[in-house]
């Protein structure tokens, strides 16, 4: 299970903390962590949000769940905003994906990874929202409790020294406290320093988990935009996309791979869905030390949206590992417009071309290309493609670097 080994080791830490509380859902989730059965994986996986699903349904929307498909139980959450949009989608996501447990020559084993990924986010979120809803319980002698006194019996407060000792002791206990956390790493440590230790990142190339190989070529023309956009970032060094796509369809854990790279974290991304709207899941994980997931996070945008959500999740990342935006930065990546969904089709499709230099695969990506600006002349990353490809005529002895570089200032 090497593919989603952390995954798991994620899942186990939530287990950890699940222990006596539901037993239910602990003896799911012991199952899913002991099998080794992708199949069963997703069996259990989909126990557990059903377990899940069925307590919301009798807390939140306050009758039993019956027999009531869970994509039912789930559309009513959402409707009726019970549970964080973000959590529905990736209950959405978990219910979709982890149904084909059931017909094990339907799935491909890569789709297990963003089923675990999904359940973790569900499962986090709900050991919160458990918490949240357990009673307080008023001990004897507690703050919230009154003593009883005898009938006409007064309180003494204490005398002037005594406050000033009482005071003086507190004040030293929360001192030591203070001191002791700092020191054990707790406050202003842990995840904030460890996140604000990196300075260097590789963004893996986007997992297609869509059902459609056809697709392949646009997920990563997906993968290179994003790699383009964060690169911008001044803060941290973000690996190109050549160097990242080196490690598609490999077998090594994240950790592995920053180590070979030399980089303190990597970025995961799924896509899930590919038409009119964009489904995706990223996942950012700290490898300086012990392998640790500080983020993850879903989306569904509309195509046409697409700039904006890599503008966000730019932000959002900048943010996580503590890395402070220029004004220039905050500005540019501020921005907001939409894209017209033909010209980022006809950008993404581009993509496909570019890696064979040969003169039909380089004129076919112009063809794409010069698509994408009919389409929509505002949309700025066809533009550089066009002079890449330019570049690879010229360098592959296809034009002239002088004349290729006029061609392109004609058209353009």
């Amino acid at each position: 299970m090497t593919i989603w080994s952390s995954e798991i080791k994620e899942l186990e830490k939530l287990h950890d903390s699940l222990k006596g509380k539901h037993p239910k859902l602990d003896n799911e989730l012991q199952r899913l962590i002991k099998t080794d059965d992708e199949n069963i994986v997703l069996v259990y996986a989909r126990r557990c949000l059903e377990v899940m699903i069925t307590d919301l349904s009798e807390r939140e929307l306050k009758r039993p769940r019956g027999t009531e498909p869970l994509k039912g139980i789930i559309d009513k959450l959402n409707k009726e905003e019970k549970v964080p949009h973000n959590i529905i989608v990736s209950m959405q996501n978990l219910n979709s994906l982890s149904s084909f447990g059931a017909h094990p020559k339907d799935f491909d084993p890569r789709q297990v990874k963003p089923v675990l990924l999904d359940l973790t986010t569900v499962l986090d979120w709900y050991l919160k929202y458990m918490k949240s809803q357990a009673p307080t319980e008023t001990k004897p002698g507690s703050p919230g409790e009154t003593s009883k006194l005898p009938s006409g019996a007064q309180k003494r407060s204490p005398g002037p020294k005594k406050r000033i000792l009482l005071a003086s002791a507190i004040i030293l206990v929360c001192a030591v406290v203070v001191v002791t956390l700092i020191l054990t790493d707790v406050i202003n440590g842990g995840k904030g320093v460890q996140a604000g230790d990196i300075k260097s990142l590789v963004i893996l190339p986007f997992d297609n988990y869509t059902g459609d190989d056809q697709l392949e070529n646009m997920v990563s023309g997906m993968h290179a935009l994003l790699v383009g956009d964060m690169g911008r970032i001044s803060g941290v060094r973000v690996l190109g996309k050549t160097t990242s796509n080196a490690y598609k369809d490999v077998d090594i854990s994240a950790t592995g791979i920053a180590s070979e790279l030399n980089v303190d974290a990597v970025l995961e991304a799924s896509v899930m869905c590919l038409g009119d709207s964009v489904c995706m899941q990223f996942r950012l994980v700290r490898t300086t030390g012990k392998e640790e997931q500080l983020w993850i996070a879903d989306y569904k945008e509309d195509k046409s949206q697409i700039i904006n959500l890599y503008n966000q999740l730019t932000k959002q990342i900048a943010d996580e590992i503590m890395i402070e935006l220029t004004p220039e930065e905050e500005r540019l990546f501020s921005k907001s417009r939409t894209v017209d969904r033909e010209a980022y089709d006809a950008y993404l499709r581009s993509y496909q071309y570019w890696d064979d230099l040969s003169l039909e695969s380089l004129n076919k990506a112009l063809e794409y290309l010069n698509l994408a600006i009919e389409k929509d002349p505002d949309f700025a990353p066809p533009y550089a493609g066009i002079a890449q490809v330019w570049v690879g005529l010229a360098q592959m002895g296809f034009a002239e670097p002088r004349s290729s570089r006029a061609e392109n200032l004609r058209k353009h």
